[in-house]
């Protein structure tokens, strides 16, 4: 099969590693690794291993839930707890209250739409996976594209 054609680190404006992990976590998406959790409250049903866009990483007694920048902070070898700060550090409103410029990357883990926030429980591996993969060749996750 062919290598897919990703824009480097420097022109997706992330780090090295975050462009490794997130390459890494559309395998994981595509897996059977993680499954879909659409019910976050549920938690005794939570499966090992779930992927829910609501929750950046949290750990419960049944295992692990997170959303795509959680899943990258994991697989880079952060604790939950330092997984959730690196996907918070990305959120719009914390990005607005330090005065940065949103980077690409935070419309990966956030998508803009917020009217979509209510139905970002949703969101699918699969979708997740695409949204990561349209981000990796373009800078942009293209959701409206991807949750149509």
């Amino acid at each position: 099969m062919k290598k897919p054609k990703y824009l480097t680190s420097r022109q997706l404006k992330i780090a090295p590693w975050e462009r490794k992990r997130l390459i890494q976590a559309i395998d994981v998406l595509k897996s059977d690794k993680i499954v879909h959790a659409p019910d976050r409250w549920a938690v005794e049903k939570l499966p090992t291993r779930g992927f829910n866009m609501q929750l950046t990483a949290k750990a419960y007694d049944c295992g692990t839930i997170c959303c795509i920048g959680g899943l990258v902070g994991l697989l880079e070898g952060k604790t939950i707890k330092k997984a959730d700060k690196y996907v918070d550090q990305h959120h719009p409103s914390v990005v607005a209250e330090n005065r940065q410029t949103r980077k690409p990357i935070s419309h990966l883990y956030y998508p803009p739409d917020e009217d979509t926030f209510t139905s970002w429980d949703k969101i699918t591996p699969a979708q997740a996976a695409k949204a990561t993969d349209n981000f990796l060749r373009t800078g942009k996750p293209k959701w409206e594209k991807v949750l149509a």
